[in-house]
């Protein structure tokens, strides 16, 4: 779970390299991390969307329109929230 993409959270099924480039991405990431554990370490899906978006920011839909698609978007509000640092960027 801790590697799983947003679109794959979001419900989405298709499978493509977007999802092993956002795992790899979390894999580099929990390298860099100074405690070297996971950046995104939720017990469940909709805690690991929580987490992603306090860091990243919340889903901005002119930013990524095809989100709308995605089965299990907008069944869930989530308040908006800006881009935070990673601990290795301050």
């Amino acid at each position: 779970r801790w590697y799983k993409s947003p679109e794959m959270l979001f419900g989405s099924v298709t499978y493509d390299n977007a999802v092993d480039i956002w795992a790899t991405g979390c894999i580099f990431g929990e390298m860099l991390a100074p405690e070297g554990k996971a950046i995104f370490r939720g017990g469940a899906d909709l805690e690991q969307m929580c987490l992603v978006f306090q860091t990243l920011g919340t889903v901005d839909e002119s930013d990524w329109p095809e989100v709308r698609d995605l089965p299990d978007f907008g069944k869930v509000e989530f308040l908006p929230r800006p881009k935070q640092p990673f601990p290795w960027e301050i």
